[in-house]
């Protein structure tokens, strides 16, 4: 399987990891065993995001994708290597922590807005993924934005359709995610009258999430720092297994060279759930065939079945 090309991939509006690829110290991984069938399910989830911004995009184009860190940058690696966003990716630092990722997101909103009135533009479409689970930082997003949209400068002169992508780790909502869905959900009239919001719930296994190693990125700045700063979790050697959950057998097992952890679960995903053939496809495949449970078949079939209407996309 080939290594994901590091190229300009995005607007940073925070630390650029890519550029901070090249000062990362590289540490082993050792070995890492993977349960196959969470991968799987990540595989899935992948797919369902996947499917929806083709969709939605299809339909009508999204002005700009926001993606926060850390939360959100395994859906970027993922989309970006299925779709190449490229200039319509911005990527922010994590809202919850510091003045300036709060700041940079509203000066980019302000910013946007401007160069839509002088080409003539009234309306914005725009979609936010991000990693949720009480749904408190994605109400902090949105209040932000709409903060924003209900300045005088903007409140009459700039109407904005958001999408809000909810991924959570997990199959079950929390009572405190549902009651924030519900109260953004809809049109906002009155409090920013040109907005309006739709969110799209998305669950399953998350494999970075609350863990710096997997999610590939660590913070480096402590919650009483005015700004967030990142650090890359890179390998420079490294085995990763995966493995049956119930029989435990090995399924399939991949060398680990020079990347992050997360980059290479989702450059795995992008061509078990987009490419028609590959080696590492055919090696995973003949594992869970010969080794695997019947759990294990189900998933894998489902995630290439899935993988069959997508073999036209075009690959960076």
């Amino acid at each position: 399987m080939k290594p994901i090309k590091r190229l300009p991939s995005a607007d940073w509006q925070t630390d650029d990891l890519h550029e901070l690829w090249a000062e990362a110290s590289a540490e082993s991984l050792g070995t890492e065993f993977v349960a196959i069938h969470a991968f799987l399910d990540y595989c899935r989830l992948l797919q369902d995001v996947r499917d929806s911004f083709l969709v939605q995009d299809r339909q009508s184009p999204f002005d700009r994708v926001f993606f926060f860190l850390r939360g959100g940058y395994f859906a970027f690696a993922y989309l970006n290597m299925t779709f190449e966003l490229l200039d319509r990716a911005v990527i922010f630092g994590g809202l919850n922590h510091g003045g300036q990722p709060v700041d940079r997101l509203k000066d980019y909103l302000r910013k946007l807005a401007s160069a839509a009135r002088d080409q003539g533009k009234r309306r914005l479409r725009l979609l936010l993924i991000d990693e949720v689970k009480s749904g408190t930082g994605m109400g902090r997003a949105l209040n932000i934005i709409e903060g924003v949209l209900r300045e005088d400068e903007w409140r009459d002169a700039i109407d904005c359709d958001l999408t809000f992508y909810a991924i959570r780790p997990g199959q079950k909502m929390t009572s405190e995610l549902e009651g924030a869905a519900k109260r953004w959900s809809g049109a906002r009239r009155n409090r920013a009258p040109g907005l309006s919001i739709a969110i799209a719930h998305f669950a399953g296994h998350l494999p970075g999430y609350d863990d710096d190693r997997r999610c590939g990125i660590k913070r480096t700045s402590d919650n009483r720092d005015p700004q967030k700063n990142y650090d890359l979790v890179k390998h420079a050697t490294g085995k990763v297994r995966f493995v049956c959950n119930r029989a435990k057998p090995r399924i399939a097992f991949a060398q680990l060279e020079r990347q992050c952890l997360v980059e290479f679960l989702s450059n795995l995903a992008v061509w078990l759930t987009n490419k028609p053939t590959g080696s590492i496809i055919s090696s995973i495949q003949f594992g869970v065939e010969s080794r695997g449970c019947e759990h294990c078949r189900q998933c894998f079939t489902e995630v290439r079945k899935r993988s069959s209407a997508t073999s036209g996309f075009q690959f960076g």
